[in-house]
């Protein structure tokens, strides 16, 4: 029987400091070794995540999660393999610190960063070379001090296997915010070069917020500090509170912040001047979109009477959403998300991605429904969206697959895994509440600037 072909709209990579040497401009090569104390943080952090998250008999995230995956194509495939995953969309972001250009960084200048922005999509494009056509990265905006340099660089990433391109402001600056019409060479060219706008959680974050708490616990060359009385075991659970995207303080929480940037880009017209601009949300949930389109709708129609459509309309004619690790009502609220408008996301290799279970979490989570429902969430919905390439997908997916029986056969999960999905992604949650009031205030601040 034909398998499901699986298509995971989140990955990650990102490569240890020495892969970026040979890529970057060598009058920044030596500014590289600054990044060692980045490095020994981003790892000690990513190594509390997954202690915090084992289960013993279950997953021993501590000891088998997806090593650093970045620059090892094959290891990279073994997993999509034995995950039945044929196709990965790859954002930035991994276990390692990013050369310069990200929110985990500390505060560079902006040709630093752009010198490695550069780095970073010329090793990526090295590395999804050896991907068997199954490997679709994301590029980053960079600072677009340039606007030309900048339309250059998406012509670059189009050319060079890239499918999408992530929102500029992730690096929150003084900048335009995004309805500025000074970005209208940017979107006209993702728009015709069919490169996807993303849109992921942490958004619109400064540089320096996360390494300052490194700087706490590690010395500049990413040593541990020595200092009495210092107790790394009370430092990693408040780094572990701020890095909670259930967390409302804390910079990655999945509230009407992160997702500021969708109506955003909706009021700036962009939808109407470029009708086949598509935006995707990743990894900012899924189940608060119905509440909140109503919300825009409301709002929209009082101030925003210049626009074409109304933000629902926007929604379904330009966007999708990517909620990783679906949740269980996720799945169950796809008829109010929008079934054609709903895709799946791994999250690999990070530690609240549905990896070791894969397999297992999509029998849960899929449970009971029509299997032509499933065929789009799961992988039909991601390669129209990005328009990848269908043939060769599904011949992947007719190797590694998983089978319609292993998908709609009925599983009994143990309540130790289930469990551990709640807490590792909050698998089980109820549906989102949507802050109206907060919502309200965000939405009038941008009316104001647009008027």
């Amino acid at each position: 029987m034909q398998r499901i072909t699986v298509v995971s709209g989140d990955g990650h990579v990102g490569g240890a400091i020495d892969a970026y040497r040979p890529y970057i401009d060598p009058a920044y090569r030596d500014r590289l070794d600054d990044l060692a104390g980045e490095e020994a943080g981003n790892l000690m952090l990513a190594g509390m995540q997954r202690k915090s998250m084992t289960v013993p008999g279950v997953y021993e995230l501590g000891d088998v999660s997806p090593p650093d995956l970045g620059g090892d194509v094959a290891k990279r495939l073994a997993v999509l393999d034995d995950q039945g995953i044929a196709g990965e969309i790859l954002l930035c972001g991994s276990d390692h610190t990013q050369p310069f250009f990200t929110v985990t960084n500390k505060v560079y200048p902006a040709e630093l960063r752009a010198a490695g922005l550069r780095a970073y999509h010329r090793w990526l494009a090295d590395v999804i070379s050896e991907g068997d056509g199954r490997l679709f990265p994301v590029g980053y905006a960079g600072e677009l001090l340039d606007m030309d340099e900048a339309v250059a660089e998406l012509h670059w990433l189009a050319e060079h296997g890239f499918v999408s391109v992530f929102l500029p402001g992730y690096v929150a600056e003084k900048r335009p915010p995004i309805y500025d019409r000074s970005y209208d060479p940017f979107w006209a060219a993702c728009a015709d070069l069919g490169l996807v706008i993303n849109l992921h959680v942490g958004w619109g974050m400064p540089q320096g917020l996360i390494t300052k708490f490194f700087d706490l616990a590690l010395t500049p060359e990413g040593k541990p500090v020595d200092t009495d009385g210092f107790d790394l075991e009370s430092f990693g659970n408040m780094l572990m509170e701020m890095m909670d995207a259930n967390n409302e303080d804390s910079p990655f929480a999945l509230d009407v912040g992160p997702r500021q940037g969708l109506w955003q880009l909706m009021l700036s017209g962009v939808f109407d001047r470029h009708p086949t601009l598509k935006l995707m949300l990743t990894e900012l949930r899924a189940d608060w979109l119905p509440a909140t389109l109503k919300i825009l709708d409301e709002h929209f129609a009082k101030h925003a009477q210049h626009l074409e459509l109304t933000p629902t309309e926007y929604f379904y004619r330009n966007c999708a959403t990517t909620p990783t690790s679906p949740h269980r009502v996720e799945v169950q609220m796809r008829h109010e998300i929008g079934v054609d408008h709903f895709c799946f996301g791994a999250d690999i290799p990070h530690p609240e991605s549905t990896w070791p279970h894969t397999r297992e979490w999509i029998r849960h989570a899929f449970a009971g429904v029509p299997e032509d429902e499933a065929r789009k969430i799961l992988g039909e919905n991601t390669i129209r969206f990005f328009n990848l390439d269908s043939t060769h997908l599904n011949e992947i997916a007719a190797r590694i697959g998983p089978t319609v029986e292993e998908v709609f056969g009925g599983i009994e999960i143990d309540q130790q895994f289930l469990d551990g999905w709640q807490e590792r992604a909050g698998y089980l949650k109820p549906v989102e509440q949507v802050n109206a009031g907060k919502l309200a205030e965000l939405l009038e601040a941008d009316f104001a600037h647009v008027r």
